[in-house]
C-alpha cells in the first residue's frame, strides 16, 4: 500500500497547530477528526492537553507537541474510501503512541489524502517528555 509518514517536527505553540490542522476555513476539505485520548473537539483538546502538561509540570517545555503527516499516494488514495484512510492513521496513532494525547485530522485538500496527527509531548503513564527525532 503507498502510505508514508512525514514528521514535521516539534512545535513550540500547541494551539497555532491544532488551529492549523483543524482549520475552518478548510471544513469542507476535513473529512475527519479523532482524539485518542482526548476529545475530538478543538478547544477542548487543547484545554485537555494544556491541562496535562501543567499537572505532570511540563507547561513550560519548548517543545509543546509533535506534527506528523501520514500520507496516502494517489492511487492508493483513489481506491480506498476516506473513512478507511483514516481509521489507517488513527490505528498507527493509537499503536505508536498508546500512552499520549493525540488529534488525528484528515484532509483531502490536496490530490493525496492525508492525516494531521498531532501528539502532545507527555506520556501520561510515565510523566516524561517523549522524544520523535
Amino acid at each position: 500500500m503507498g502510505a508514508s509518514i512525514t514528521s514535521l517536527g516539534r512545535k513550540k505553540s500547541l494551539s497555532s497547530l491544532l488551529q492549523y490542522v483543524a482549520n475552518p476555513s478548510k471544513k469542507e476539505k476535513c473529512v475527519a477528526v479523532s482524539g485518542i485520548n482526548c476529545s475530538e473537539e478543538l478547544q477542548k483538546t487543547l484545554q485537555q492537553m494544556n491541562r496535562t502538561r501543567t499537572k505532570l509540570n511540563h507547561s513550560k517545555d519548548i517543545t509543546q507537541a509533535y506534527h506528523l503527516v501520514h500520507s496516502f499516494d494517489r492511487d492508493t488514495s483513489k481506491k480506498l474510501n476516506k473513512e478507511v484512510m483514516h481509521a489507517i492513521a488513527v490505528e498507527f496513532a493509537e499503536k505508536s503512541f498508546p500512552n499520549c494525547q493525540v488529534f488525528v485530522a484528515s484532509h483531502n485538500d490536496k490530490k493525496h489524502f492525508h492525516s494531521h496527527i498531532v501528539i502532545n509531548n507527555i506520556d501520561m503513564e510515565t510523566a516524561k517528555r517523549i522524544r520523535i527525532d
